[in-house]
């Protein structure tokens, strides 16, 4: 740790800390979202992506983790600034600012179910109005559009990056799947050893950890060595009139999606382009483990740019669309007396 570092966590163990907040869940999945924060972590949203992560981690540790937080609510760290080189998707009209997402172990590139919570949560605070809007993610600009308790999320591109990869997360259990970007990294594979329903979530958490323990002996990465970090088992929906397909979402900090999923659906949606399942336009619906359903669709990246195509399909502009629903509000209190300020670390 630098000393400037140093110097800034023991500032906030001296100092009175009040950050407000707006809880909210989407799908069941909650997030927590700190919308006025300490000018100690101000910029846009890369600005505060580093400074977070070079001095501040605390601030994650400390809204998200015990006794404060839990293992399973995602942080989004908003801020109003945008950076000069942040270009808006086609279809926004108006900036609303940038946004990091982070869990109890670190964190996210993109995070759906938490853009969507984001937009209902500036909604309740008066700053969003139905429209059409721009957001600053760490991996890129995506596109809001907010009607009424919907959102829907113009994710950033994605694209299926390998194909048939063989994993063996248990001697005699072999899973093929695929490797694909969705603003995460995600191995997305079809298992019958478990059925997917919540009252398993034990034994699926435990495969998936299985999956990813192997998929790192294994030396299998994303593109340019990236982590892959999601796991996400699908299967047949509980019925055809809900859904189209049914997921499992095993995250970085070990817990499981309540949602759906929204990078993990903009990966299925990948993945079912380049196999020829889905066209452009139609309307995929992806439950989740708890039995809330995204609804999903994409365009194709125009052929004419380049880096259009991968290897393993193509490149493709997701959008999610569901509901959020604000369920807290509040202000989290960081005393500089209390021993576990800074969140209880296991």
């Amino acid at each position: 740790m630098s000393s400037n570092s140093h110097t800034q966590r023991t500032s906030a163990h001296h100092e009175w800390l009040r950050i407000p907040f707006l809880d909210t869940h989407t799908g069941g999945e909650p997030t927590r979202v700190l919308y006025d924060l300490p000018s100690c972590v101000s910029g846009n949203c890369h600005e505060l992506f580093g400074k977070l992560q070079e001095h501040w981690d605390c601030l994650r540790a400390g809204a998200l983790q015990e006794p404060r937080g839990n293992d399973v609510i995602v942080g989004g760290f908003y801020t109003r600034e945008m950076s000069q080189a942040g270009v808006a998707p086609a279809g926004a009209v108006s900036p609303c600012g940038g946004v990091v997402f982070a869990n109890n172990v670190g964190y996210l590139g993109m995070c759906g179910h938490g853009t969507i919570g984001l937009a209902i949560a500036l909604r309740h605070l008066g700053r969003l109005a139905d429209g059409a809007y721009c957001l600053e993610t760490v991996v890129g600009d995506v596109a809001l559009e907010l009607a009424g308790e919907r959102v829907t999320v113009e994710n950033v591109n994605s694209y299926r990056y390998r194909a048939g990869v063989e994993i063996e997360p248990r001697p005699g259990v072999k899973l093929v799947g695929d490797i694909a970007w969705g603003g995460n990294w995600f191995f997305i594979a079809q298992q019958t050893l478990v059925p997917l329903r919540l009252e398993n979530h034990h034994e699926l958490t435990q495969l998936a950890q299985q999956t990813k323990r192997a998929i790192v002996k294994a030396g299998i990465t994303g593109d340019q060595g990236a982590e892959i970090d999601h796991i996400e088992f699908y299967g047949d929906p509980s019925s055809a009139d809900v859904a189209d397909g049914k997921n499992f979402v095993l995250c970085p900090g070990n817990q499981f999606d309540r949602s759906p999923c929204g990078t993990g659906t903009s990966a299925k949606l990948a993945c079912l382009a380049a196999e020829g399942k889905l066209q452009p336009g139609a309307v995929f619906r992806q439950e989740g483990i708890v039995g809330s359903v995204f609804e999903g669709t994409y365009k194709t990246v125009r052929e004419s740019q380049p880096g259009t195509r991968t290897a393993a399909g193509p490149m493709i502009q997701p959008s999610i669309s569901s509901k959020a629903y604000v369920t807290a509000e509040g202000t989290l209190y960081f005393d500089p007396n209390d021993p576990m300020r800074l969140g209880v670390h296991r």
